[in-house]
């Protein structure tokens, strides 16, 4: 089977009327589906009408669904988007149109992405092509779903996935003019998965909602941004978010910053809140300090 598949990829190679006939004849047989899937993979990739033809005929004529997958692969490789699209409407296998939308947006067809979502009833299916929006990178169709999709699921999906492409102007701007809680959290998990401590910090100092500014802190903590909390923590005056600032420290295992709250804090709920976290901590600075408290 090594050999032949060499032979095939020589086969290939070559382009001559012969070799594709021997490619096409591999790759309407079954009775070996290793090498089936590699000659389909190779009329994928040279292309042409007469090899489209020829893949539509297997993909229709074929009961297997890895074949068949490999077939919508090859329509990629060949930049067959309207055989792709015509898949995404029609396949009965849940499966394999996931595939056909999953291509499309490898291939970069926003147009034929944009035509199924309109018309597709399926929530799983839609967040498929929310999904292959990224893959296309189209930052701005996400946005524009993050914004005015009705249906809060998929908001989320898009939301999610603008994170991955590491657009934080256009997640800020959502966050600034959404009101459901829920989904501005959301955006502040984006915020963390693409690094962006600088929103967060903001969201941290001056949000009005009190759960946000916790939520954002815990993000910065995940972040190991400690010197932003360290800082936050001697601008803020609410005792919740103080004590939320220290679980993030504790989190990040900062034992200075921990000592130095120690220290200087004059509530002693709040400073009882610290030292209970660094007698959790394994250091030698943290053992230092409890010598020290129990000197005085």
């Amino acid at each position: 089977p090594r050999v032949k598949k060499q032979a095939l990829f020589i086969l290939s190679q070559s382009g001559t009327p012969r070799a594709m006939e021997i490619l096409a004849d591999y790759a309407k047989g079954e009775a070996d589906p290793e090498l089936q899937r590699t000659s389909v993979e190779y009329l994928g990739l040279y292309g042409g009408t007469e090899n489209g033809r020829l893949l539509e005929q297997i993909y229709l004529s074929s009961n297997s669904v890895d074949v068949r997958r490999k077939i919508l692969e090859a329509y990629m490789l060949s930049g067959d988007g309207e055989k792709l699209l015509a898949v995404a409407k029609k396949e009965s296998e849940p499966d394999l149109r996931r595939s056909a939308i999953e291509q499309l947006g490898l291939l970069g067809r926003t147009d034929a992405l944009d035509e199924l979502y309109r018309t597709e009833t399926n929530t799983e299916l839609r967040r498929r092509i929310i999904e292959s929006f990224m893959l296309a990178g189209e930052s701005d169709r996400l946005y524009e779903l993050a914004r005015k999709e009705s249906e809060p699921k998929l908001r989320r999906t898009a939301i999610e996935h603008l994170g991955l492409m590491g657009q934080t102007d256009q997640l800020w701007e959502l966050y600034t003019t959404e009101t459901d809680v829920d989904l501005r959290r959301r955006i502040l998990e984006s915020f963390m998965l693409t690094g962006d401590s600088r929103h967060l910090s903001e969201v941290a100092r001056a949000d009005k909602d009190i759960s946000l500014r916790r939520a954002a802190i815990e993000q910065l903590g995940l972040l190991g941004e400690s010197a932003l909390l360290h800082e936050l923590y001697y601008t803020e005056s609410d005792i919740d978010i103080k004590t939320k600032v220290i679980e993030g420290l504790f989190l990040m295992g900062d034992v200075n910053a921990l000592i130095d709250i120690a220290r200087k804090e004059k509530n002693r709920d709040l400073r009882r809140a610290a030292i209970e976290k660094l007698t959790l901590i394994n250091s030698e600075e943290a053992t230092e300090f409890m010598l020290e408290l129990l000197d005085k």
